[in-house]
C-alpha cells in the first residue's frame, strides 16, 4: 500500500517538475581552471569516449560531458552510454558523476515509474558518499534540476521521520553543504555559485552565498595562479553586475556586500578605475561605515581623475559626513558649477542647507530637484515638509506630500509628511487620519510617533499621546524634547496642572 502512495504521490507531482538541466547550464570555463586542456566539441560518442581517455581532470571530464550531452540526440546518448559502461567494466572504475549526468539527461521525467527508479539509484548512490566533494556537488545539480524553486520532492508519508525507507530522495540542500564543506577546488566553488546564482533568481537567500563562494574560489585561485585569477574576476564582476541589474529589475536597492564587492573587484581588476573607486566611496559613505577607506579610495580616484564632477560630488559628500561644512558647500558648488544638472549633488546640498538650518537655500535646492526629476516622489515629499516645517506655503506643502503619496501608493514616510502638513496648517482631523495610516504600516520610526503625539495632543486625545511619545522613546531614549512633553502630559493626566498650563508649557 505504501508503495501505492509513493507513486500516486509522484505522479500528483509530476507537474511541477523542472525539466531543465543544471549541470548543462553551468559555465565549466576551462579557460580559467584547466588553462592546459584544450578539446573541440565532441559531435559523436566515439569521439566523447575518447577525449574521456585522455582528460583526468574532473572539472574538464564534466565539462566535455556537459558539452556533449545538451547538444546530442537521444539516441547518441544512449549509444554513449553503453559505450562508457563497456569502458568501466568493473563497478568501482565507474565514473559515477558521469554515469548519473548521463542517466539524467536520458530520464522521461513524464513517467513516474523511470522517475521513482531513478531517485532509488541516486539514493543509494549518495548513501555511499560522504568525503567526494564533486559527488555531493553532481546529485546536488540533479535535485535541483529536479525540484526546481525549492519545489523539493517529499516522499517521506510516514508519521515517523526517523523512518529511513520512506526517505527516498537526498536533500539536495544538505549535499550542496557537504560539497561546500569539502571542497578545496576554486572551480567547485565557482561551480557552486553559478547553481545559487540560478537559484537566486527566485530566491534572494542564494545571493549571499553566490558571493560567499565566488570569494572562496578568488582567494584559491590568487594563491595557484595569479593569470588565471585575473580571468576570474572578470567573471565575478559580470555575476555581481547580474545581481544588481536584477534589484534594479524589482525596483529595489541591492544589498551593501554584493555593491562592495562588485566595486572592490571592478577596482582591483583595473586599478586606473576611477569610477569604481568612486561607486565604492559613496557606497561607504551612504551606509556611513569604512569612513578611512571612502576616504582612501577618493584619493587614488582624484589622483586618476581629478575635474570628473561624480567624483568631486562624493569629496564634498565625504566632508559633508565628516562634518567639515565650509569644505562640503565649496566642494558641492564646484560639482554643480561642472555639471549643473546632476541631481546627487543638488540633493547632498539640500542636506547641507539642512544641517546648517539654512531652510531657504534648503527649499529652493528641492525646488531645481522637481524641475531635473518631475516624477521623483522623494523631491515632492522632502519639498513638502520642508516647506511645512518652515510653515511658508502650506497649501503648497500639502498639494507636494499629496503627490508624492499618490505616486507610491501610501509610502508610510509621506504619509507621515503629509500628516505633519495638514498639523501646520491646524487641519488636525486629516492630520489624525494620515497619521494613523503611517502607523499601521511602519512601526519602527520615531518620528511618526513622535509627530502622532502632537497630532493627538492638539485634538485633546492625551492618553493617546502619551502612548506614541512612549513608542518614540522606545526608539530614541534620549529625545529630551519628548522626554519633557511627555512629563507634561503625566502631569496633566495626574491634574497636577490645567489643560491650560499644558499648552503654555508645550510651546
Amino acid at each position: 500500500m505504501k508503495y501505492i502512495l509513493l507513486f500516486f504521490l509522484l505522479f500528483s507531482t509530476i507537474n511541477s517538475f523542472c525539466a531543465k538541466n543544471i549541470i548543462n547550464d553551468l559555465e565549466f570555463d576551462s579557460e580559467i581552471f584547466n588553462p592546459k586542456v584544450t578539446f573541440e566539441n565532441p559531435h559523436s560518442s566515439i569521439e566523447i569516449i575518447k577525449l574521456l581517455g585522455k582528460i583526468q581532470d574532473i572539472g574538464a571530464r564534466l565539462e566535455i560531458t556537459s558539452r556533449f550531452l545538451e547538444n546530442a540526440s537521444t539516441s547518441e546518448i544512449r549509444t554513449f552510454y553503453k559505450e562508457f559502461l563497456k569502458s568501466n567494466q568493473e563497478a568501482h572504475k565507474y565514473d559515477r558523476k558521469i554515469l548519473f549526468m548521463i542517466e539524467f539527461r536520458l530520464l522521461n521525467q513524464e513517467d513516474p515509474e523511470s522517475l521513482m527508479r531513478f531517485l532509488w539509484h541516486l539514493n543509494d548512490f549518495s548513501d555511499g558518499f560522504s568525503k567526494d566533494s564533486w559527488d555531493n556537488f553532481i546529485v546536488a545539480c540533479i535535485m535541483f534540476s529536479i525540484s526546481e524553486n525549492e519545489h523539493r520532492i517529499k516522499l517521506d508519508i510516514s508519521d515517523n521521520k526517523n523512518d529511513d525507507e520512506n526517505k527516498l530522495s537526498p536533500d539536495p540542500y544538505h549535499a550542496m553543504e557537504k560539497a561546500i564543506m569539502l571542497s578545496d577546488s576554486a572551480e567547485l566553488h565557482y561551480l557552486i555559485a553559478q547553481v545559487f546564482r540560478q537559484l537566486a533568481y527566485t530566491n534572494v537567500k542564494a545571493h549571499k552565498i553566490v558571493v560567499l563562494e565566488l570569494e572562496k574560489a578568488e582567494a584559491i585561485l590568487k594563491i595557484q595562479n595569479i593569470k588565471s585569477y585575473k580571468l576570474f574576476l572578470g567573471k565575478e564582476i559580470n555575476f555581481l553586475r547580474d545581481f544588481i541589474e536584477l534589484y534594479k529589475f524589482y525596483k529595489s536597492d541591492p544589498p551593501f556586500y554584493i555593491e562592495e564587492a562588485l566595486y572592490s573587484k571592478m577596482a582591483e581588476l583595473n586599478e586606473k578605475d576611477s569610477i569604481a573607486l568612486n561607486n565604492l566611496a559613496d557606497l561607504y559613505l551612504r551606509y556611513n561605515t569604512k569612513i578611512k577607506q571612502a576616504k582612501k579610495a577618493l584619493d587614488k580616484a582624484i589622483s586618476i581623475d581629478g575635474n570628473n564632477p561624480a567624483i568631486i560630488d562624493t569629496l564634498g559628500f565625504y566632508y559633508l559626513k565628516t562634518g567639515d561644512i565650509k569644505k562640503a558647500e565649496k566642494t558641492l558648488l564646484k560639482a554643480i558649477s561642472l555639471k549643473p544638472n546632476m541631481e546627487i549633488a543638488h540633493v547632498h546640498l539640500a542636506e547641507l542647507y539642512y544641517l546648517k538650518g539654512e531652510s531657504d537655500k534648503n527649499i529652493q535646492q528641492y525646488e531645481k530637484l522637481i524641475k531635473l526629476s518631475p516624477d521623483n516622489p522623494e523631491y515632492f515629499n522632502d519639498l513638502g515638509y520642508q516647506l511645512a516645517e518652515s510653515g511658508k506655503s502650506l497649501s503648497r506643502a500639502i498639494a507636494l506630500c499629496q503627490k508624492a503619496v499618490m505616486l507610491t501608493k501610501g509610502k508610510p514616510a509621506f504619509l507621515d509628511s503629509l500628516a505633519w502638513a495638514y498639523y501646520k496648517n491646524n487641519e488636525f482631523e486629516k492630520a489624525k487620519e494620515n497619521i494613523e495610516k503611517a502607523m499601521s504600516e511602519e512601526k519602527n520610526e520615531k518620528f511618526i510617533f513622535y509627530h502622532a503625539g502632537e497630532i493627538y495632543f492638539k485634538l485633546k486625545e492625551f492618553k493617546l499621546a502619551i502612548q506614541n511619545f512612549n513608542e518614540a522613546l522606545k526608539l530614541y531614549p534620549e529625545w529630551k524634547e519628548v522626554t519633557k512633553k511627555l512629563g507634561i502630559l503625566i502631569l496633566l493626566e495626574e491634574k497636577d496642572i490645567s489643560e491650560e498650563q499644558a499648552i503654555k508649557m508645550w510651546r
